[in-house]
């Protein structure tokens, strides 16, 4: 078992420990906002571990999204960006890792134990194995972690540690980027590699309603993902609420947008490359529905993003949106 995949471990950060009085399965995450938690111990082969993790709420508060970095203070990376949500009453966990990689995990609740277990195929996806995890909280700031691996009938653990929290975060801790070899991964990101800053826009839709919002890139884990935040603005300029969270990755050689969306769905959906111009569809799942549109942007040179949105019914020629993004200089 690599290395990768025992370490891909720690997005049990999930800390989940849940009680019987949760309204819903969100909620059994609520606590573990603020503070940061940390471990500093080792695997049971004997590879130290340190690693810290913090969890924020997300869009709508209808996420919170932990971030795990692993290393000393001076020499972590980020590792991890775990979202959590609810999807058909489950409480589910995706998860985007340092090397690009991203799959969905379910975690189940028994009183204050929180356990998932998690096929691990292997590379010729002939065998494979099974990630186990289990959580339990023994003090407010402290929780219990253990894993194990099941593969040909046996259960071997491979990790019985503790993490704490402290009322300290490493706002001053310098994050390093994995030195990873370059892919053909890689160059399906560069178009959006290209946004990374913010950018606002001051428009109106077609049917007159007002649109002022920013949009706010960054790297994600590994450099292989590109973290998209977008926030609508009041009149006088200041953030109303961040409506929502995306991500950019490469999956199966297509470039993918995962949109995590304030009123607690999920559209995730491949996207088309065309030179600088980046197109793809939304679907929109607010009560029951599947309304789609079709939208595309495009760098039209480094400070502008135009970008157009319209129906498959009216099609490209009569858009419900038609402006352009400008990029907001520092």
């Amino acid at each position: 078992m690599k290395r990768s995949y025992l370490a891909g471990a720690i997005v049990v950060l999930t800390l989940l420990v849940v009680g019987s009085s949760w309204a819903g399965p969100l909620d059994a995450v609520a606590p573990y906002v603020g503070g940061e938690w940390r471990i500093n111990g080792a695997w049971n082969d004997g590879n130290p571990l340190q690693a810290r993790a913090t969890y924020e709420w997300s869009v709508g508060k209808k996420f919170i999204i932990a971030k795990t970095f692993v290393g000393e203070p001076t020499k972590a990376y980020q590792r991890y960006t775990t979202i959590f949500g609810e999807q058909d009453g489950k409480l589910m966990a995706w998860g985007f890792v340092f090397d690009g990689h991203h799959d969905v995990s379910e975690f189940k609740v028994d009183g204050k134990r929180l356990h998932s277990d998690k096929p691990m195929p292997s590379a010729d996806r002939s065998t494979g194995s099974t990630l186990h995890q289990s959580l339990e909280m023994t003090e407010p700031n402290q929780f219990k972690w253990n894993v194990s691996i099941e593969s040909k009938g046996e259960d071997k653990a491979v990790m019985d540690g503790v993490w704490v929290r402290s009322a300290e975060v490493s706002n001053d801790a310098q994050v390093k980027w994995p030195k990873l070899e370059a892919s053909a991964d890689d160059k399906l990101l560069e178009p959006v590699a290209a946004l990374i800053g913010t950018w606002k826009i001051d428009t109106k839709w077609s049917d007159g309603r007002p649109l002022h919002a920013t949009k706010m890139f960054e790297w994600g884990p590994g450099k292989k993902f590109v973290v998209a935040t977008t926030s609508l603005l009041k009149e006088d300029g200041s953030v109303d609420y961040d409506r929502y969270y995306t991500l950019f990755g490469v999956d199966d050689g297509k470039l993918m947008q995962f949109n995590f969306v304030y009123d607690g769905t999920t559209d995730f959906a491949p996207q088309s490359i065309d030179g600088k111009r980046i197109m793809g569809t939304r679907t929109f799942k607010r009560d029951g529905a599947g309304n789609t549109v079709n939208q595309y942007v495009e760098l039209t040179d480094p400070n502008t993003l135009h970008w157009r949105v319209w129906t498959e019914q009216a099609g490209p020629d009569k858009p419900m949106l038609d402006a352009d993004w400008k990029r907001v200089e520092k």
